[in-house]
């Protein structure tokens, strides 16, 4: 299996190379999918989670079996339900079987889309069943850089996401395990976007072999190494958006980088109408133990150090209520309102138009302004010490 994602890394690096040199064999492995990951901790993700219905294909060598490691013969497609709390399936002549769970492992179509790695599928603590990944945090990385970046990215910036991504993921799962969490991360940006591919680029395997093991700490710790693909001139401070303790990496920044990238989210503008607004704040509110009547204005409260909205005071029939701008944004919706970085608002009678800047909730590396620094000439450590002031970076154990 090495010496094919060898080869296929041999063909990309020799079109990149065939008009100035031959890749070495370091480029080669550079640039292969990685392996020898015996050592590397394992992260889960959870692809699906509370789904009537899943659907795995089970493709080339990859097996199937119950709790017990009883095998489930004929392989094909699997469709699978639920029925009370076990994992509803047919056999291969056609009989319907239960099991408490399914283990599949190899290569596989999920949901129609290619993935290599470890599957079990389970019974949701709720409503359905939830499709839980292992995978190698090295493998696990390949999908992320292919889920958040734009395939154009500088190599550069592709290193320094790998980095953050690695922080993240390894943050995270000790975190989740620590808590007996089913998953350490979901594979959408409520964690990072992870795409599953039966093969991934040259530019992505060099990335993440090149970085292989390195992680950020702050006070020798690992840290929540947010992100966002675009801040709008000035990241966030993690503790305001999400309740965090204050670090100095994650303190926000200025980022005079990604208003150069001339990306389409650069400047936006929206009008949010007052009784959408209502409606969708009002679980809100009733947490917070208040009625909330007819709204008649939004209005942002700023931060004057990161120069984005802290909260947004919502003016109703019964008096005032103030909502975190991250708050406001989720309940919104996150590409209804692109950042909480608002430039300017204007009120009307049943409206309020807002513009502002950037994509994201503006925590830690801005993705476009790496990309900028990277086209600048910056390379990966030069990137994470801009947006991570006082980050060290530090090679975990399993890559020494």
């Amino acid at each position: 299996m090495r010496a094919l994602f060898a080869a296929a890394a041999l063909a990309v690096l020799v079109g990149f190379f065939s008009c100035r040199e031959l890749p070495t064999r370091e480029m080669v492995l550079l640039a292969s999918y990685p392996t020898g990951l015996e050592d590397a901790p394992e992260v889960r993700i959870a692809l699906a989670t509370g789904r009537d219905e899943l659907e795995v294909e089970l493709l080339a060598d990859a097996t199937a079996a119950d709790e017990a490691g009883r095998p489930i013969r004929g392989g094909g497609v699997l469709r699978l339900g639920r029925s009370g709390e076990m994992v509803a399936y047919k056999s291969a002549d056609g009989r319907a079987c239960e099991a408490k769970l399914l283990h599949v492992e190899g290569k596989v179509l999920f949901e129609g889309r290619s993935f290599r790695g470890r599957l079990e599928l389970s019974p949701s603590s709720g409503k359905g069943l939830d499709a839980v990944a292992g995978l190698k945090i090295e493998e696990y990385l390949c999908g992320v850089l292919a889920g958040e970046l734009p395939r154009g990215f500088h190599e550069e910036t592709c290193k320094a996401q790998a980095v953050c991504a690695r922080t993240y993921a390894l943050y995270h799962s000790r975190i989740a395990r620590v808590k007996g969490r089913k998953w350490d991360m979901t594979a959408g940006t409520s964690s990072q976007v992870y795409r599953s591919a039966a093969s991934f680029s040259a530019k992505i395997n060099i990335a993440v072999n090149s970085t292989r093991g390195l992680v950020m700490t702050w006070d020798e710790r690992l840290f929540s190494a947010f992100y966002s693909s675009s801040c709008g001139g000035h990241t966030d401070d993690a503790s305001l958006v999400f309740g965090t303790d204050p670090i100095t990496p994650l303190s926000g920044v200025n980022c005079p980088y990604c208003s150069k990238a001339g990306h389409k989210w650069k400047e936006w503008e929206i009008r949010v109408f007052h009784d959408d607004a209502a409606r969708k704040l009002l679980p809100f509110a009733r947490d917070k133990g208040v009625v909330l009547g007819e709204v008649s204005a939004l209005r942002p409260v700023f931060c004057e150090r990161t120069r984005r909205a802290r909260s947004i005071m919502v003016d109703h029939a019964f008096g005032k209520l103030e909502v975190p701008s991250h708050a406001f944004r989720t309940r919104l919706g996150t590409s209804v309102l692109r950042s909480t970085l608002i430039t300017s608002f204007t009120g009307g009678q049943d409206s309020t138009a807002f513009k502002g800047r950037g994509w994201g909730h503006g925590v830690g590396m801005c993705q476009w302004g790496a990309e900028v620094m990277a086209r600048e000439g910056k390379d990966y450590s030069d990137i994470l010490r801009h947006y991570y002031p006082g980050r060290r970076l530090k090679r975990v154990e399993y890559a020494r």
